[in-house]
């Protein structure tokens, strides 16, 4: 979705896997797993939180020089592990849930990238059935990691190359006001925003500028100044800036295209836009001073006709025509009526 490339993503397998309990009143180390367990169900959990990289850490972060010398193997995995959880769980504050903490080494095809991915996950207690002498019983299984994606509480990745950490990490907090991560796990993490919600505004709609200004030959009448306008004014009527409302604004701006291939063009042009600047899988609240109301028309005829309409309307579904006696002849095409009513004068002056 963002942080992680697409030949990353396609090659991306767990070598070394191992996981803690915290919050419980005393942190009790567990002994490192062996070997790597139902990979596949954390591999779907890992690509659920992947988001394009908005936090940095500082320049002193505990975490991320430790993660370093595990890279490196100058400290175990599991020894780092266990070190690992036991900060977090001494930072865990006590109205947090307890869970597990799980610490994963992902390696893909390039072989100078270390992934480290860090996962805090509700375990809760559910019943299984079991046999028992022939007759069905239930069995409680306290520990159980569920799919729901609501169970996932915190996350991150942190790439190694070449030994080194990046700076640039991406990091998820159920508990945090999106996209932004409480103050304990970005303590923890020892990280900093490194972009506010107004540039990440801004990045979107230049991704979607791109993609239309790639397509402009197939958008419908009114062109790329009015796609653009009505990209703008559904970005910043949206409760929440995220891939699907981009997307929606986007078909919304190419007048929701029937035909499947131009749909499908659109849609990834649009995923490889808002990946290459680094706003995939986040999600941020409109910033209204850079997505601005369009500027509106106005006009009264002598008739007593008001109209009311965003200026990009013009040329497009509102026309205008000189007629020889000097007056004008107004065209207003619309794919719907919204308001078709009688009102009387005394109740439109009271308006």
């Amino acid at each position: 979705m963002g942080f992680l490339s697409d030949e990353e993503i396609a090659s991306l397998r767990i070598a070394k896997m191992n996981y803690q309990i915290v919050g419980d009143e005393e942190f009790a180390p567990r002994r490192p797993m062996a070997n790597v367990e139902f990979e596949h169900f954390f591999l779907a959990r890992i690509a659920d939180m992947d988001a394009s990289s908005l936090f940095k850490f500082s320049e002193h972060s505990a975490a991320r020089d430790l993660v370093q010398r595990i890279a490196t193997e100058r400290v175990q995995f599991g020894q780092g592990g266990v070190q690992l959880a036991r900060d977090f769980h001494g930072r865990h504050v006590g109205q947090s849930s307890s869970g597990a903490f799980f610490f994963f080494e992902l390696h893909v095809a390039d072989e100078s990238v270390r992934l480290y991915s860090m996962l805090k996950y509700d375990y809760r207690e559910v019943l299984a059935p079991s046999r028992s002498n022939g007759s069905r019983q239930l069995r409680k299984i306290v520990e159980a990691f569920v799919q729901d994606k609501r169970a996932l509480q915190k996350s991150c990745l942190i790439r190694v190359r070449d030994g080194i950490a990046e700076d640039e990490i991406s990091a998820r907090d159920r508990n945090g006001k999106s996209p932004d991560i409480t103050d304990f796990f970005s303590a923890f993490l020892s990280v900093e925003r490194s972009r506010d919600d107004k540039e990440l505004n801004q990045q979107v709609y230049l991704a979607l500028t791109d993609v239309l200004k790639s397509h402009q030959e197939l958008l419908p009448e009114g062109g790329i100044s009015q796609a653009l306008a009505v990209a703008r004014e559904r970005l910043r009527t949206a409760s929440v800036i995220s891939d699907s409302t981009a997307l929606d604004a986007l078909m919304l701006a190419a007048g929701r295209p029937s035909e499947p291939e131009f749909a499908e063009s659109l849609e990834k042009a649009l995923q490889r836009s808002m990946k290459r600047r680094k706003v995939s899988g986040l999600e941020f609240a409109p910033d209204e001073n850079v997505l601005k109301k369009s500027v509106r028309k106005k006009l009264s005829t002598k008739e007593g006709v008001n109209l009311d309409y965003p200026q990009y309307l013009e040329g497009s579904r509102v026309t205008m025509e000189d007629l020889p006696t000097g007056g004008r002849k107004i065209t207003i095409t619309t794919d719907r009526l919204e308001v078709d009513k009688v009102v009387s004068e005394t109740a439109r002056a009271l308006r």
